[in-house]
């Protein structure tokens, strides 16, 4: 099984970005998708369970943290 992910992501205003997956709850990051400055605009993202240096993730949870300017928030997910 290939699991993906795929992110979707509005940006309203020019903002600093970044979208990345941490492990479990020490939350070590093991894969950013974006980080940056992004102008408005529609933008999407696919994870597919790997991590920065291409090697399958172990099942479990992750989470899936936006942090835009000085705000951030976070998603749980699973990767089986």
């Amino acid at each position: 099984m290939d699991p993906k992910w795929t992110i979707k992501l509005r940006v309203q205003s020019t903002s600093e970005i970044s979208l990345a997956i941490r492990r479990g709850l020490e939350g070590k990051v093991v894969f950013v998708l974006v980080a940056g400055t992004l102008e408005p605009g529609e933008y999407e993202y696919i994870w597919d369970g790997l991590d920065a240096s291409g090697q399958s993730l172990s099942p479990g949870s992750y989470f899936l943290t936006l942090t835009a300017d000085e705000a951030s928030e976070s998603v749980l997910m699973f990767h089986y």
